[in-house]
């Protein structure tokens, strides 16, 4: 049986409280280290961490080419 309309916006807007309640009891806000960020996934997926512009630029994913053995 479906749940009435009116309960599960309740039941959304309750769930949306408790992690705004989570932020605000987390402590301050902290600048994000987006390198830290990425190298973290990178190690999560098992990819390589590149350290300079160009290494990141010459992998398989590049727009311009580089790095996919062309040339």
């Amino acid at each position: 049986m479906t749940a009435d309309p009116d309960q599960r916006e309740a039941a959304e807007l309750e769930t949306l409280r408790e992690a705004i309640q989570e932020g605000l009891a987390s402590g301050p806000p902290e600048p994000l280290d987006m390198a830290e960020i990425r190298a973290e996934a990178r190690a999560r997926a098992g990819l390589p961490n590149h350290s300079t512009p160009s290494e990141r630029n010459a992998g398989p994913l590049s727009r311009s080419g580089e790095g996919q053995g062309e040339g």
